[in-house]
């Protein structure tokens, strides 16, 4: 008879045990034992108590666990928002002419975050916490768990590839008009002339920060500078002959 099997549990390690049915019951009660406990009757292999006749006092007590939701029934919302979020980003960082890299960082960590909660409320085994640090690797790992198109990684590549060539463009739009401005202030106040700077292009990269650049005055003429991005945020800037 059931009642009068002997059962283990394995516990941290180890194995717990003997034990008749009722005491089972009592662990199970107690939740010492729960449906993913590992037992063994003295019959075959460790089982899951919920592979068991366990089971039935598991419905009883309401502790048996469903199987995780399908793939299908599993809200996408927030792995979207972060597969736009470089594209979002982008547009941003031109419209207010700034990198913005530490909102990237927190806001990609953010929403992989609320997105792991969603996946264990759903029953999912979540890829491990840390990985929501690599953006990239949780969005593959998540895609592959649930057995979906891996859409939003790619998309959170093209987007984070785009958004990299912006940072640099912007890099180099700022540093053009830094430029500018400097070469404005050294032809009013040291050679004396009302001319001002309404345009610098980068022209070739040199060695220590510095670059070589045609500007284009309000006059119509056309010099050739070189500039130089200094470690305190500054830029100085050369014209040729001096």
């Amino acid at each position: 008879m059931e009642t009068e099997k002997l059962w283990y549990y394995a516990s941290n390690g180890e194995s717990s045990g003997p034990f008749s049915y009722e005491e089972m019951r009592e662990f199970i009660k107690s939740k010492t034992v729960n449906s993913e406990t590992k037992v063994w009757n003295g019959e075959g292999d460790w089982k899951k108590a919920a592979e068991t006749e366990l089971k039935e006092i598991m419905r009883n007590e309401n502790q048996l666990t469903p199987p995780p939701l399908p793939a299908s029934e599993v809200s996408n919302t927030f792995i979207w928002i972060v597969a736009l979020i470089p594209i979002i980003g982008m547009f941003v960082e031109v419209a207010i002419e700034k990198e913005i890299f530490l909102g990237y960082l927190i806001t990609n960590v953010l929403f992989c975050f609320l997105d792991e909660r969603k996946l264990a409320k759903a029953g999912h085994k979540t890829p491990d916490s840390w990985l929501v640090l690599i953006i990239p690797v949780y969005l593959w790992q998540r895609a592959a768990m649930l057995k979906q198109k891996k859409s939003y990684f790619w998309i959170w590549i093209i987007g984070f590839v785009f958004s990299f060539l912006a940072e640099i463009g912007l890099g180099v739009i700022k540093l053009e008009e830094q430029a500018c401005r400097e070469l404005t202030s050294i032809i009013q106040t040291e050679l004396h002339q009302n001319t001002k700077c309404s345009s610098v292009t980068i022209d070739e990269d040199l060695e220590d920060d510095s670059y070589t650049a045609i500007a284009n005055l309000d006059d119509g003429r056309e010099i050739k500078i070189i500039v130089t991005e200094n470690e305190d945020g500054t830029v100085s800037v050369k014209m040729n002959g001096e």
